[in-house]
Parts: structure tokens; sequence; C-alpha cells
């Protein structure tokens, strides 16, 4: 155990010496800046960051949605102004789209802002099986999944519904249960993350399987 330790500290003390020296000086010139509430931010607390394809960052916080361009923060909150902009202002998940939409979680329903025109569409329950959104995935194909505390749904885009992925479409393997994770893998199946009924893959040729449990 004692030369372990002291390898760590062999290899730690070695590793400046390792890297190139262009590697060391962009290092040395790293610069942060602080973003808070001076600079338009609804609260310091940010629960979330995300980077959307255009490269813009959305801030995810307990009041309010936040788009920051690197030089400004636009907040989209519901307040005294703009009633039910939300669905709830503490915003759990982001991901956006292929067709220009960003979509966000929160514990009272789904929302999915047009990031051309700014208008906010809302989805609730009974178009959601809960209103408490966990986590969302939009994949390689444009698919958008989103995980609630009672089931799986799919974004259909030409109903502009969601639907619920329970026994009845995946041969009673995934039941109306919480899901808390979703990723896409580089073979496109999809891994759903549940708080108590295990890890399930959604493969297009093998259907829905639960893994582990």
């Amino acid at each position: 155990m004692l030369r372990s330790k002291n390898l760590l500290l062999v290899i730690f003390a070695l590793l400046p010496c390792a890297l190139p020296a262009a590697g060391m000086e962009a290092i040395l010139d790293l610069k942060f800046k602080q973003v808070t509430t001076l600079d338009g931010l609804p609260t310091d607390e940010v629960q979330k960051i995300y980077q959307d394809r255009e490269g813009f960052i959305w801030l995810a916080t307990r009041y309010g949605l936040c788009k920051y361009d690197g030089y400004q923060v636009t907040v989209y909150k519901s307040n005294l102004y703009a009633p039910g902009l939300l669905t709830n202002n503490n915003i759990y998940c982001l991901a956006d789209d292929y067709d220009g939409n960003l979509w966000a979680g929160t514990p009272e329903g789904l929302n999915k802002l047009n990031k051309k025109t700014g208008e906010i569409r809302q989805y609730v329950a009974s178009s959601i099986p809960n209103n408490l959104v966990s986590c969302l995935l939009v994949t390689k194909q444009n698919e958008v999944w989103v995980g609630t505390d009672s089931g799986l749904c799919l974004y259909d885009s030409d109903k502009d519904s969601l639907i619920l992925y329970d026994e009845r479409l995946t041969g009673g393997v995934l039941k109306r249960m919480s899901v808390k994770s979703l990723m896409e893998d580089v073979d496109g199946d999809l891994w759903i993350g549940t708080w108590s009924n295990g890890l399930f893959r959604y493969s297009t040729e093998e259907s829905f399987m639960l893994i582990l449990r």
C-alpha cells in the first residue's frame, strides 16, 4: 500500500514534466469568468449546463431557464408579466433536437421551446404519464425520448404528442416505472435506467430487454 502511494506521488510530481510546453502554456493561460445574478441569472444555483447544436449555453436553474451567448443572459420563466410561460421554473433536464427546439423537463411537465420564435409549447398530464420529467434524450435519428416518474415516452412529431411505452408496446417488459436516465450507445441502442426496476436496453432489432435488476 505504501509503495502504491509513493508511486502516485512520483507520477503527480513528474506530470508537469511529461506535458508538452504548449500544453503547459495553455493550462497557465486558462482564465475563468463568473456569471452570477449580477449578470442576469435569476439565481446563483445552477443545476444543469447544456450546450446546444448552435453552440449556445443553456442553464437549468430553480427559478428559470437561461440562455448564455458568451455576452449576456436571456431568461425564460413564468412571472407576473408572463404567467404560465413554463410549466414550472424549476428546470430538471435539457436537450435539443435537430428541428431547432430545446426541450426542458420540470417537476410539473415538459416544455418545448422553439429557439427561432421563442414560442413555448407545454406538455402536461394527461399528454404525458407523469408531470415529473427526470431525463431527456435526442437520438442520432432525431427521436425525442422523455423519462418521467411513471414511464418512458417517445415524441411523435406528426401528431405533436407523446407515446407511452408501457406493457402494451414492449411485450410486457417495460412497465409504468420511474425512468431516471437515458443514453444512446454507438450502435444506436437506447439504455434506460430506472429508479427501482433495473436497467433496460432497447434495440430496434431486439425490442426491449431487461439487462440488470
